[in-house]
């Protein structure tokens, strides 16, 4: 604990919403808070065939969505800042 007795931990600002439609009020907490550039990560198969990633285009449709939809089950976070590095994208969110 810092000397202010504020907590000095890593503050990560991800956020994982799970279950059916849930999605869609993350949607709008982006809309609402101005994000522009937006990074849409997912696999190859359940979200586009569950009409997932069309809806959040659809919803998203006046913003820069980078769509990147091969990645591995599970992958570890310094597989995803490498996809990011590689490809030299930036996100706000």
């Amino acid at each position: 604990m810092a000397s202010n007795g504020k907590s000095s931990f890593y503050s990560n600002p991800v956020k994982i919403k799970t279950g059916v439609g849930k999605y869609l009020g993350f949607l709008q907490e982006i809309i609402r808070n101005g994000y522009n550039n937006i990074g849409l990560f997912y696999g190859q198969s359940a979200m586009s065939n569950l009409g997932v990633i069309d809806d959040i285009r659809k919803t998203l449709k006046d913003y820069n969505v980078q769509d990147h939809g091969s990645i591995t089950p599970n992958p570890d976070v310094t597989d995803i800042n490498q996809f990011l590095r590689d490809r030299n994208d930036r996100y706000d969110i």
